[in-house]
């Protein structure tokens, strides 16, 4: 038995429960979308897929999601697996009668099999080119605090020194 009849297997497993959340999970819903979706709470349908991704033994929803669409056959290998360019030219003839020529690329399977992880990891924070490990010392530590406290005394009695040279001045008119 093939790894897609172990997948088959494992599919039929599902309740109906998990195979509805597994099918808009393929469809690259979020939880909150499949919960509006279905009318259920978002903490149940990230239960549901946590059991659904056990049962079909994978590492991450992406995993689950692929092997539920292949196992049921509404794999699209375009949403989850890239593409490749074949090396080898290998020729196709057109539709078009009247352009009888062939074109140069075919795309074909990946020699190694689809792992979850894709080369492109977004990040959460933007990146301003600071360093976010700064190890400072305790001395420029209480420099910094010293230096912070004096400049907020320094505004706060700036600010007092203008109310009262603006009160002297509505007092005297």
């Amino acid at each position: 038995m093939g790894p897609n009849g172990i997948e088959r297997i494992n599919v039929a497993r599902l309740t109906d429960k998990q195979r509805q959340c597994m099918q808009l999970v393929v469809m690259r819903k979020s939880s909150k979308e499949i919960a509006r979706e279905l009318g259920i709470a978002k903490p149940t349908v990230d239960q549901r897929i946590a059991s659904a991704r056990h049962i079909l033994g994978a590492r991450n929803r992406d995993e689950a999601a692929l092997i539920f669409a292949r196992a049921t056959g509404i794999y699209d290998r375009i949403i989850y697996d890239p593409a490749c360019v074949s090396k080898v030219s290998q020729h196709a003839e057109t539709f078009f009668p009247e352009e009888r020529q062939t074109i140069g690329l075919t795309l074909e399977e990946p020699a190694i099999p689809f792992s979850g992880v894709t080369e492109y990891q977004p990040r959460l924070s933007p990146d301003f080119g600071w360093s976010t490990s700064v190890d400072l010392s305790t001395n420029a530590r209480l420099l910094i605090i010293v230096g912070l406290t004096v400049g907020i005394l320094s505004i706060v009695l700036i600010a007092l020194a203008v109310a009262q040279s603006l009160e002297g001045l509505l007092a005297a008119t």
